[in-house]
């Protein structure tokens, strides 16, 4: 059975304050090519680095435990569980998430 992969429309954009870390963050979600999966981009890191959402890169700290944190290296991502959720509840395959800051907005 083939199953066919979905993404965004277009790119999505909104901006608001990350409720641990209280800084102002911009996201952009944007469409991404088949087998991409979902990944975030750190924008404002030099290099842009990306964070593929998997479990491996799961960040599991105490001091963290009222929020997901994906990691990839030093670039990491705060708050992202309800991003992921959306999209998943959407059915999303592929996206890019770009983030200007190290935590998603509330």
């Amino acid at each position: 059975m083939v199953t066919q992969q979905v993404t965004v429309a277009r790119e999505a954009v909104f901006t608001g304050t990350g409720l641990h870390s209280g800084r102002q963050a911009i996201v952009r979600i944007r469409p991404a090519p088949i087998n991409s999966g979902v990944r975030f981009v750190r924008s404002d890191l030099p290099g842009r680095p990306e964070i593929p959402v998997s479990p491996r890169h799961a960040k599991n700290e105490l001091r963290e435990a009222r929020r997901t944190i994906l990691a990839v290296g030093d670039a990491q991502v705060e708050t992202v569980e309800h991003v992921l959720a959306t999209l998943a509840g959407l059915g999303v395959d592929n996206a890019i998430i770009e983030v200007d800051g190290p935590e998603l907005p509330e």
